[in-house]
């Protein structure tokens, strides 16, 4: 009772995520947070002005946490415990602080 109770809870509880992802992945990786989702809802998106290039971009939305568990599945997430850690040269990569 209480396993289903906690899986039906989950794909109400709507918090707020983020990705951050390098230039060239940003329109595929919101067309897969777009794609056949219920109740993601894109808050905004742009260049996170840390490094001088620009290159890297952060989109934050909104997602159940089934949606946000069923996206980092997808699109395979890496976890890092800050934007620092995140290697200035990888394209194809997508990072959270989630």
């Amino acid at each position: 009772m209480n396993n289903t109770l906690s899986k039906l809870m989950n794909k109400f509880i709507i918090k707020t995520h983020h990705f951050i992802v390098f230039e060239d992945d940003v329109l595929k990786t919101i067309e897969v947070i777009n794609k056949n989702r219920n109740c993601v809802k894109i808050l905004l998106y742009g260049r996170i002005r840390i490094w001088s290039d620009g290159r890297i971009w952060h989109i934050v939305f909104k997602a159940s946490n089934t949606e946000w568990c069923s996206l980092i599945n997808e699109l395979k997430v890496i976890r890092v415990w800050d934007i620092s850690c995140i290697p200035k040269t990888t394209n194809g990569s997508i990072y959270s602080t989630d």
